[in-house]
């Protein structure tokens, strides 16, 4: 659908805030859909997340790549294997910083009234696109809280021993996020985050999951 001079001139004027932000950066635009990170299907990778945009018209016709991606011969391929019909997939973009992160997560939250909390994290060293298509394994860890503020993070298998000690570092600032995000959906969710060397953690997106 076509945007009216009010939706364009929002649309700036957060562009330019996020070029504020952080000066000379680009911006990746990425999907947000409805079917994605299911527990009976995965259409992560699938939709077109277009980077490196650094003017306000390439923003415009990455918008528009990452929304007419829903109609391309892979998702429809996808969907029409899963008896899914295209109208039924509802999809956001999101527009963000792009950087270059260190490693990539992905934490399952598991949603336990009365009961502690916990969760999986799944790392990988370097851009999540690489586990998404599967170019390379993740290192496994779980998540347990017990009655403590700061989890525990139990490996399960490691890809590499730089994944569990950088993780390790941040694992105070991510549980604040994750305890956030839980406050505000009170369901499951699954949140995709990116580590910095000498930064703090960014996060990338949160949804609920089933």
């Amino acid at each position: 659908t076509r945007a009216h001079s009010g939706q364009v001139e929002q649309l700036q004027l957060q562009f330019k805030q996020l070029q504020l932000l952080a000066p000379g950066r680009p911006v990746i635009v990425r999907s947000s859909a409805s079917v994605e990170d299911g527990s009976d299907h995965q259409f992560s990778g699938l939709f077109d997340s277009p980077k490196d945009v650094l003017t306000f018209e390439q923003l415009t016709v990455a918008i528009k790549r990452c929304a007419a991606s829903v109609n391309s011969d892979k998702i429809q391929a996808y969907a029409a294997n899963l008896g899914i019909p295209l109208n039924n997939i509802k999809l956001a973009v999101l527009v963000q910083t792009q950087i270059a992160p260190t490693l990539s997560g992905l934490a399952y939250l598991e949603h336990l009234p009365h009961r502690s909390t916990k969760g999986i994290i799944e790392v990988v060293e370097g851009e999540m696109e690489r586990l998404i298509i599967g170019q390379t394994t993740p290192s496994v860890f779980d998540l347990v809280y017990d009655k403590s503020e700061i989890p525990r993070l139990l490996p399960r298998s490691l890809s590499t021993d730089s994944c569990h000690s950088l993780l390790q570092s941040h694992v105070k600032d991510l549980a604040f996020c994750f305890r956030k995000i839980r406050e505000t959906v009170a369901q499951s969710v699954l949140v995709e985050f990116f580590l910095e060397q000498g930064n703090g953690p960014s996060i990338v997106q949160a949804r609920p999951y089933r």
